[in-house]
């Protein structure tokens, strides 16, 4: 998809922009002709980052069959992604393209791809929250519907040894309980202990490359680092027995 037209087309916007990155998105027509659309980047410090206005993204969500990518360019002497950039494509859930000027190179970061987008819910108790994202996931995904009975799910937190429950519920599930100092496995499920009460109460999906799908509570569901804070609060572990 990445053609020579569509090259081309991002470097002679970044030439244009230079010292700044220049941004916009490659999207699919209702014709299914592939076409980038150029943004104004309204980032600070243009030269090092790029930021598009959200009704820019919006305006072109709206319009076009499909974004495939987010693009930007490197005019300095940057050769790969920045963490932010990393960042954006992840909460956005949009792959991203990174022309690099001096080189002429053309790179892509894809974020973990799913059959459907679980991201942008907003939390709701018993149908958008952290344990439902999960259950749903490995159904859809993976074809494994979780066995439980319907009591656990409607207990209190406050009324719950929530982790004994949790534990015992995956292992009836044919989950395995890993030890923390392991090497994370894609699909593992973290509970993490996310309010530092010594009383974890939040589910996340490992999706490999150091990211999780969780939904936090009173937020919109997400693909973020699993960064050290996560790490460092995660108590168990769980993996599919194979």
């Amino acid at each position: 998809m990445i053609d020579k037209k569509i090259k081309n087309f991002i470097r002679k916007e970044s030439i244009k922009n230079n010292p700044n990155e220049c941004c916009g998105f490659i999207v699919e027509d209702i014709n299914n002709n592939f076409i980038c659309i150029p943004c104004e980047n309204i980032a600070k410090n243009k030269e090092e980052y790029f930021e598009i206005k959200s009704i820019d993204y919006l305006n072109v969500k709206n319009k076009y069959k499909k974004i495939h990518y987010i693009y930007h360019s490197h005019t300095n002497d940057n050769f790969d992604f920045s963490e932010q950039d990393k960042k954006c494509a992840e909460n956005l859930n949009v792959s991203i393209l990174l022309y690099i000027l001096k080189n002429n190179e053309a790179k892509i970061y894809e974020i973990p791809k799913m059959s459907q987008d679980y991201t942008g819910r907003f939390y709701e108790h018993g149908r958008y929250d952290c344990f439902k994202l999960i259950e749903e996931f490995y159904k859809k995904e993976k074809s494994i519907e979780f066995i439980y009975n319907q009591e656990f799910y409607k207990k209190s937190f406050k009324e719950m040894d929530i982790k004994s429950e949790v534990i015992k519920f995956y292992r009836d599930n044919n989950f395995i309980t890993i030890n923390k100092d392991e090497e994370l496995k894609i699909h593992d499920i973290l509970l993490i202990d996310a309010f530092q009460e010594n009383n974890p109460k939040h589910f996340a999906l490992y999706l490999g490359n150091e990211k999780i799908l969780h939904q936090p509570m009173f937020g919109f569901s997400k693909i973020e680092n699993y960064c050290n804070f996560y790490k460092r609060y995660t108590d168990c572990i769980f993996r599919l027995k194979t």
